[in-house]
């Protein structure tokens, strides 16, 4: 949805990423109407912009007049927060090992 009254269409998407064409005769927002949550990233015409909650429960994107590309992407800080702590462990514990691994073969 678009307000004020414009178009939209959404040319690619899936649950964690979406593309919409919009138009808008006078600056207005594109509304997804999908929970609002941290971890959306959006762009406007290939720059970063940013999501604002509308009606506290869904996304908006502020735009300027004219035709858009709008792009978002879910990237959770936390996956990539978790993602990064699994990693560290996983090495921490290959080092761990090998280490073990040296005494005992030295015997």
């Amino acid at each position: 949805r678009v307000e004020p009254e414009g178009t939209s269409r959404v040319v690619a998407g899936n649950a964690l990423r979406l593309t919409a064409l919009t138009a808008l005769p006078a600056p207005g927002r594109l509304v997804w109407v999908d929970s609002f949550f941290p971890g959306w990233r959006v762009w406007v015409d290939g720059r970063p912009s940013i999501i604002e909650p509308y009606e506290t429960a869904f996304r908006a994107v502020p735009l300027s007049s004219g035709e858009h590309e709008v792009g978002m992407r879910y990237e959770p800080r936390s996956f990539f927060f978790g993602l990064a702590l699994a990693l560290t462990a996983l090495g921490l514990s290959a080092a761990l090992s090998a280490r073990r691994l040296s005494q005992f073969s030295r015997r």
